[in-house]
This record gives C-alpha cells, structure tokens and sequence, in this order.
C-alpha cells in the first residue's frame, strides 16, 4: 500500500495503463484475500461534472459518481485493479457515504497510518448474503506541505489508497499455516454475536462445541486500528491425534496450549503437524497464565513458571503440596476428599479463592479439565487487576446512573452514545430518543451564533466549558441549565468523546429570585420592605438636599388592629392588610414609596413635600383607611393613627426620620387614636432620654444595680400575712431609686425584660428560700410576667429549674400576669396554665378589669385569683361606678371558684368596703409599702400581723 501510495504522490497524472501495469507486477494474486487495490479521490461539488467527464474520456463512458445525489463533496474509487467484472463495480462508489469506510478514512488521515474498516459487505460483493469483508485506507496527501498537525494533514489529504479484503479468501489462503483440526471463528470487536461475526470456518456455533467439551479459547488482535476476537475450537480429531499412551502429560500440554490461545501466530509458526509438540511444550513454559498438572490424588506433579511466580513457590516446594494447600474457604473443604468431586470428565470454568506462600489470597479464574485417569490439569489466571477494574467499573456506572446531575457522552463527532437517568428526568427524552442525535435537540433557540462559537472555542482550546444556557424539554418548556462540557483526548491528542454534565437550575433561580424579593419587599402586600425604603428615602433626601427642598415621613399604626387578629383570626388580619395596602397604593403618586414595615406598621415617603401637603395626604389617607372593609361576609371598619416627621427639620437621614415620626406616632395614639401628629423637639428630647435608658440599663444587668422590695399581701379578716408580691427597684448609681413605671416600658420595648425578669424570679425564689431556711414562717412570692417573658418557649422551664435549684416547693410561688397576656396565644396560653398548675404554682390575673372585656378565657383557665387593679379601688366610697365594678369582679370570682386580691388599698373606707364585698386579700399602703428584704423578714419574726390598722 505504502508503494501505491509513493506511486501516486510522486505523480500528479497517472494514466489507468500505468496504474494497470504497477498493479500487475505487485502479483496480488499471491496475496490471500486481496481484492484488488484502488484509488479514492476527494472531489468538491464544483469539480463533479469535470471530473466524470475526464474519467469517461479515458474509456469508461458510463462511469458517474453513485449514490446519486448532491453532496457538499465525494470520495469516489477512481481507480480499481484488476480490471475485473466484479471490481469495475466499485468504480466510481462514492466511499463517504459508508460509515464504516469514512471512519477509517479519517483515521488514516489523521494517523497516517494503515486504518482497516468494521466489517462489511464489499462493493464487489453486493447483493451477496452472508460474506464477509473489510477495506484498508492509506492516506495520499498533497504534495510539499508540512503534515506535522492533525489541521494540516486533514487540510492535505488529496485520496487514499483503497485495498478490499474478502474475509474467507484471507482465511482460505492461510490454511496451510493453520491446524486444520482447529476450528477458527472471527469477530469484529467485542461482545461476539451473529451481528459482529466475520469468519466461522463450519457452521456449528461455538457454544454447542462447549457443550460437547471441546477445548475453546479466544484472544483479541489488532489490526489497522481495530481489534479482532478470535475465537478457536478443538475439534475431537485434535484431542485424538494429541493423546498418544507416551504422553499423557504432553495432552495436558497440547490441551493448555490450544485454551489459552496465543493462538493465530502460534498456529501460523507451527509449519506442520509433525511440530506441533515442540510448540506447546514451549507455550507451557513462557505463557502468562499459571498451567498446574495434577495426579488423581490431588497431589501436583508439574507447574509453569507463571503458576510459580503467581503462587510464590518454588518448583520443588509447590510438588509436595496438594491443591487443596493453595486454596481458601470455602473451595478448600471441598477438595478434601477427592479432587473429581471438582474436576469433572468435562470442563469446569469457575473463580477460586488460592492462598499464596506469604498467606495472601487473591481471585482467580480457573479452568479445571480432566486429562485422563491419571490426572488432571488446571488453568490459574490472576484476576485481581480485573476484579479491580470491574469493581471500579461497576462504581463508575453507579455513580454514572446514581448522580443527581444529568450526563451525557458524545463521540468524536458530537453525537449522543450514552444519558444517565438524571438526564431523563431533567430533559423529558428516554435513552433511545436521544442516541445517535446531537446535543443540539436540547437547544433553545434563544442563544446567538456568537456564544456558540465562543463555547465551542474554549471547549476546543481549553479542553472544558462551563456556563449558564437556556435549553428546551421534550415537552417543549424552557429551563435554565448550567452546562459543563468537557473534552476526552486519546494517547495521540485526537479527540474521543465529549462528556456534558447538566443541572437544572430552575428551582434554584426560583429561589433566587423569590430571595431577591424577599430580600426588597414584603411577602404578604408586596409592598417594599424597610430595607428598599431605606435605600429609596436615601435617594430622596440626596435629591432634597441638593434642591433644598422638602420631605415628609409618615409613620401609620392601624388601630386596635391586634383584636381583630384575635378575635377573627390571622387570615382575616392578612386580607385587611392587603386590600388595605391595595387601596393605599391606588391613591399614592408615581414616586411615592408605601413600605409594610412588620405587622400593622406602615410608612409613607412623600418626596416634595411640606408639613401642609402632609397634613393633607395624611387626611387623605386616613378617610380611606376608615372606609369599611368586607372579608368572608363581615363587615369591618379600621381606623389608623399616624406621626409625621419632616426634612430637614426633623432628621437629615433616614433613621432621624423614622424615630422622629415614630415618636409622633405614639403621641398620636396617646391623643385618642384615628389622628395623625406632627414630631416636635420636645418629644426627640424625650426619645433621646429613652434610649439613655436603654443604655443604662445594660449597664445596670451588668453591674448588679437592681434590688427586690417586698410588699405585704393580707387576710381581709384577720390581717394576717399571708403573701407578698417582689417589686424590682433600679438604684441608680447618680439618680437613686428609679422607678419602675419609668424603666420598665422601655425595658420591654427593647427586649431586656426578659433578662430582667429571669433575675427577678430567681431572686424572689432564692429569697423565699432563704427565707425558708432562716426558720422564717413564709408566705407565696408573688412575682410579676411581662407580655415578652410570656412569649418565651423556654419559660416553663425557667420556672421549675429555679425551683428545683432554690428547693422552695412550687406553692410558694405566685405568678402574676395581665389580661392581656392571657388571652394573646390563647390554645397556648392554656397549655401553659396547665402546666404551672400541675407544678403547684399558685397563678393570678394582676390588673383585672383594665382589659378586654371578653370574659370567656376565664372559664378555660387553670387560675387560682383575680387581682383588682387600683384605678377601680381608688375611689371606693366616692364613685359608684368603681363600687359597681368592684362588686361585680368579686361577685363573679366567687361564682368561678377564684379568690380576689384588692391592691392599691391606702384607707379605712376602702378595706371597710372590701371586707363588706368579701373581698379575699388585700395589699397597700395602709399595711405596708414596698419594703426590703431584710424589713419584710422582720415582719414574719414579728408574727405578720395588722393589728392597728384593722381594729
């Protein structure tokens, strides 16, 4: 081949006489299988019709390029000899439309090497079922130019040199160099089936000669680029002619080498029957395989130099063990007996366990035969590289299938040859769908030529690819993938397979984008949230500043708002706020800006606007938020009340200006609700105050600063004590005794009271204790909650450890709590309740009266006393309708089973009246103020009795 091809390179124009005379003295017919030998030009679409012209000029007056059809460019046989009937069939065959022949056309090309094609049925052999052939390539490329890359040999390739090969005549013609007694079947590639077979020398199939016990063996060869199976059989002549009575270990021989089969070239070097012998006594000696011969006994009587190596012992230490020495649990028990019951008359294929000399075991694949009734002989072959390689195969496929990313394979081409499940349930196409096809089925159709060609770009030069690309489902939907492609090179650099990998990445900029506007606006309106505010007023101010014009901040609370939560539910509080901030919306201007800030707080930037123009839209939007409003059939009407706070005069930034309208929003609740209030520098003076408050009382947590006064609670009767509520006092280091109606709203607006009132607690507790210990007759700790300390989950168990750490039994302990607390989580609240009550803490509602006036809860409730606020028995004596109040509080405690506890009592009218009502306790300045603790031990030493104040 390599002749014709100098012979064509060194010539532009080669007559067909000359091709004919070169072809003649080459003799092919010396050579077993050869068809003949051909040209193959490479032909664009523009030179066709000049070219078959040119052709039929030089006597071949029907000769045309077949198939027929326009291509882009053709590789027709333009040369062929011999010139017989059968090869002037090929004349003219367009060879790239076989995919078999442009395959290895290209790989000649690239190589420049000898590449043969898969099996295939030849030109000259058309119509013909069932033979056989393949068809080698040489390249032929154009004169003077570099080929010292892949670009430029493919750029340079003029033809090729074209020999077909009919396989039967290849065989035929190298029988005399192959034992007639072997069987010989040849496939393409692996696995073997009907549809890879080339050459079968009879027509029995291989697996009933296995049946029968005939010897079999295959190996695969490479030729042109391709790997051949062969697949060898002995025929039952062979086994007769190799098992003379002189050499019954020559059979074993005869009958190792045929199975391992260094086959074709073994054969072909045996010139004869008669040598036959020599060759398989050195097969025995140098093949990799481990050859054992076995006596009846089990005992070894030969080995091969691999089987040495592979076991670790010497010749003379392995023949006197037995096979069962060399072998592990469980195939050792097995031959213990006798080495038939495994090695049977016919051939035995399995996987045994041995044990080298060191102690180590290894896999092995055996194959055990009976050679006659003198012994037998095993085939020893290490597998562990192989098991090693299946195992690391099987984890790629799971991995391959397991990975939760979509993958797909391509080959060199760029067509589909693998998908992974994922890639099924990302993309909606099944497996068989998609094989064979280009990725580009996936495509979108939203991607311009200019980032394909930039991918496509850095795949090639880089050798990867990663990226964000919109691609399309079977179904037709768009998604966003992220795709990285990555490029799979051979020894040689030529490029193998692409490997895509994909990932969905719909749910994730879903989420992204449902961040992003959680991250700007509020869930429920989808009004801005404070953070988009800020940045928004941030704009505002910066314009106002530079025009020195005017902005106004409003700060808007609904009214009352928590008892329709209450009362009708959250999601009717849910729809009122979204129609609400609907209605809003609808009457604000284009840069106007309305943010939810949390719950029922919203606040309003008016850009270029004064304190009239406020005072207007805040009107304005009062009358609309006082419209009714109807959710699920009710009727419902709202009021609001707003604080106003304006730039420059009330703050130059955002915070300034929220805390200023804050501060008015407040005064406007205190002025009675349903009004709006401008900020003034009387109530910033005042906010400043509270947030040194504030300060301070971090500091006074830190520094120990609080202290516990004790305030008496009585007998109505007898004027007995008979409890005591802890009242906490801040002594402040530069203004004394502060007290607790000035720190503790603050305390609870900031979040402290909760560190507060766990301090509180324990300390009461502790004292009781103390108190308790000192031989004291003690009475229950009343002890104040916070709304805050309420909503604590870890409450209850606050509660029983300092209990159990102060020992003080849980009666001995009082636990105060407003009505408002009581019915705020009301299922909750009841849990709560139960739970304290099956402690045995005592529980009481403190201010009763003062709240709402459903009266319901107090019926669910596991309390054991209702507290009288003061307001009502301030005026006992003096308003009849504190009288009635009063009265009607204990009357209906009675009825539930509560006892009540007048506090504020400071006069002898006051507790006349109470003891007339049958008022419970009573605690008050006429006892007792607040006193400490050391003052309030004295009064139990003292026998914790009135006596002057009651008689």
């Amino acid at each position: 081949m390599r002749g014709v091809k100098g012979f064509f390179e060194g010539s532009e124009l080669i007559s067909f006489n000359e091709f004919r005379a070169y072809i003649h003295a080459l003799k092919l017919d010396q050579h077993a299988g050869v068809q003949g030998i051909g040209l193959v030009r490479v032909i664009s679409d523009a030179e066709k019709s000049q070219h078959t012209e040119r052709i039929r000029k030089q006597g071949f007056s029907d000769y045309r390029i077949k198939p027929e059809g326009q291509r882009e460019r053709y590789a027709p046989i333009v040369r062929m000899e011999p010139r017989s009937d059968t090869n002037l069939k090929a004349l003219g065959f367009d060879t790239l439309t076989v995919p078999a022949a442009w395959a290895a056309m290209q790989q000649a090309t690239d190589t420049g090497n000898v590449a043969i094609t898969s099996h295939l049925t030849l030109i000259q052999d058309a119509g013909k079922p069932g033979v056989s052939g393949f068809v080698m390539y040489l390249p032929i490329y154009r004169n003077g130019v570099k080929l010292d890359t892949l670009v430029a040999r493919r750029a340079a390739v003029v033809g090729w040199v074209d020999v077909p090969f009919r396989m039967s005549d290849l065989i035929n013609g190298l029988r005399d160099k192959i034992d007639s007694d072997i069987d010989l079947e040849i496939h393409d590639g692996t696995p073997l089936s009907e549809q890879t077979l080339m050459y079968r020398s009879d027509e029995v199939h291989p697996e009933a000669k296995l049946a029968k016990g005939m010897l079999q063996t295959s190996r695969q060869i490479e030729v042109g680029g391709k790997q051949w199976t062969l697949l060898m059989n002995a025929t039952p002549v062979f086994v007769a002619r190799m098992s003379p009575r002189d050499y019954p270990t020559m059979v074993a021989l005869a009958g190792v080498a045929l199975t391992l089969a260094l086959s074709w070239l073994a054969w072909l070097l045996a010139r004869g029957r008669e040598s036959a012998q020599a060759h398989y006594q050195q097969l025995f000696d140098q093949t990799g395989d481990g050859i054992l011969i076995l006596a009846t006994d089990d005992r070894f009587i030969d080995a091969n130099t691999a089987a040495l190596q592979i076991l670790g012992y010497t010749r003379a230490e392995l023949l006197t063990l037995r096979l069962s020495n060399i072998l592990a649990n469980p195939w050792a028990p097995r031959l213990d007996i006798n080495v038939d019951d495994l090695i049977t008359g016919a051939d035995d294929h399995e996987e045994w366990t041995p044990v080298r000399k060191d102690g180590t075991i290894f896999p092995a694949e055996v194959s055990a035969r009976r050679l006659n009734n003198e012994g037998s002989f095993v085939i020893l072959r290490d597998i562990t590289k192989r098991k090693q390689a299946e195992s690391q195969l099987r984890l790629h496929a799971h991995v391959f299938e397991s990975s939760r990313e979509g993958i797909l394979i391509t080959d060199a081409r760029n067509d589909i040859v693998s998908v992974n499940r994922a890639f099924t349930e990302i993309s909606g196409y099944l497996p068989e769908e998609v094989i064979g096809k280009n990725p580009r089925m996936l495509a979108s159709g939203k991607r311009d030529k200019s980032f394909d060609e930039a991918m496509w770009r850095d795949i090639l030069n880089l050798g990867h690819w990663q990226g964000e690309v919109i691609s399309r489902r079977k179904n037709g939907d768009i998604f966003p993938q992220w795709l990285s492609v990555s490029l799979v090179r051979d020894h040689d650099g030529q490029i193998v397979q692409h490997i895509g990998i994909l990932t969905d990445v719909s749910e994730r900029k879903a989420a992204e984008e449902h961040i992003q506007f959680l991250s700007n606006f509020d869930p429920l309106t989808r009004l801005p949230n404070r953070d988009l505010l800020r940045d928004r007023t941030q704009q505002v101010l910066a314009g106002a500043k530079r025009k020195h014009g005017s902005v106004a901040l409003l700060h808007i609370n609904l009214d009352r708002f928590k008892i329709i939560n209450e009362s009708l539910g959250p999601n009717i509080g849910d729809q009122l706020l979204k129609e609400l901030a609907e209605r809003l919306v609808g009457h604000l201007r284009l840069d106007d800006t309305l943010c939810r800030q949390s719950g029922d707080e919203f606040i309003l930037v008016l850009p270029s606007t004064d304190a009239e123009g406020a005072a207007h839209t805040t009107e304005k939007m009062l009358g609309i938020i006082a419209q009714p409003f109807t959710l699920d059939g009710q009727r419902l009407t709202v009021t609001a009340s707003v604080g106003i706070a304006e730039f420059p005069q009330d703050g130059d930034n955002f915070e300034q200006l929220t805390q200023s309208a804050s501060a008015a929003l407040h005064r406007a609740k205190q002025s009675g609700r349903n009004t709006f209030q401008f900020f003034t520098r009387q109530m910033q003076e005042q906010a400043r105050n509270v947030l040194q408050i504030e300060n301070e009382l971090r500091r006074a947590l830190d520094q120990n600063e609080f202290l516990l006064h004790y305030q008496p609670q009585v007998d109505a009767k007898t004027a007995q004590i008979i409890g005591v509520e802890a009242l906490i006092r801040w002594q402040h280091p530069q203004n004394g005794l502060v007290s607790p109606g000035i720190f503790i709203p603050i305390a609870e607006e900031c979040g402290l009271i909760v560190e507060i009132g766990a301090w509180v607690l324990h300390t009461a507790i502790q004292q009781a204790a103390d108190w308790q210990t000192a031989g004291l007759p003690i009475v229950p700790v009343a002890v104040n909650l916070s709304v805050v300390q309420f909503r604590q989950e870890t409450l209850y168990s606050t509660v029983a450890q300092a209990l159990r750490n102060s020992k003080l039994d849980p009666a001995m302990l009082e636990l105060e709590m407003t009505e408002g607390i009581a019915i705020e989580n009301t299922e909750r609240t009841v849990k709560l309740l139960d739970q304290f009550h099956a402690l045995g803490v005592v529980l009481s509602i403190d201010d009763f009266g003062t709240g709402y006036s459903s009266l319901g809860y107090l019926k669910r409730f596991r309390i054991d006393k209702l507290k009288i606020d003061q307001s009502f028995v301030r005026d006992l004596g003096h308003d009849p309708d504190d009288a009635a109040i009063v009265t009607a509080i204990i009357g209906m405690a009675k009825g539930l089973g509560f006892k009540t506890i007048a506090e504020g009592v400071e006069t002898r009218e006051q507790l006349d009246f109470l003891r007339e009502k049958q008022c419970d306790e009573i605690q008050g300045y006429l006892f007792s103020k607040p006193v400490p603790a050391e003052a309030f031990a004295k009064l139990l030493r003292n026998g914790g009795v009135f006596v002057e104040q009651v008689y």
